[in-house]
């Protein structure tokens, strides 16, 4: 169960992060205003990727540059496939490189917020371990 509150909150991180960008963008007229059926669809992708991250983390044994490297293709490929199934397979460079930016300062948010979760999970149980000693002490 911990490991799906976890690929659940890299969802639903993901997913807040590019809406908020997305309003920011739209509050700066850099983007238009998009449909209800887009917010769906941003939430398919993040799903899928959180997906994507759980498998990743079922196979790769080892936690770090290579572990990183592919959940940062676990990110790319679906986000890449959509806007190509979207605008019917035409990328151009300038695009392919504001998807890349734009994923990965969205991955580095989520990432953020999940040390961020989890230091402070680590707070309360050192917190709590603490005063299970003190109390330990005091009889």
């Amino acid at each position: 169960m911990n490991q799906f509150k976890k690929y659940l909150m890299i969802d639903c991180y993901a997913f807040t992060a590019v809406v908020l960008a997305n309003a920011i963008f739209q509050a700066l007229n850099i983007a238009s205003e998009v449909p209800m059926k887009y917010s769906l669809y941003i939430f398919l992708v993040s799903s899928v990727i959180a997906f994507l991250m759980f498998l990743t983390d079922q196979f790769i044994v080892s936690n770090g540059i290579v572990k990183g490297i592919v959940h940062i293709l676990d990110v790319l490929v679906p986000v890449f496939l959509s806007n190509m199934l979207q605008s019917g397979f035409q990328l151009k460079l300038i695009e392919t490189l504001i998807v890349i930016g734009f994923s990965l300062v969205i991955y580095g948010i989520v990432y953020l917020m999940m040390y961020l979760s989890y230091r402070e999970k680590d707070a309360k149980l050192n917190e709590s371990i603490q005063k299970m000693r003190d109390k330990r002490q005091k009889s």
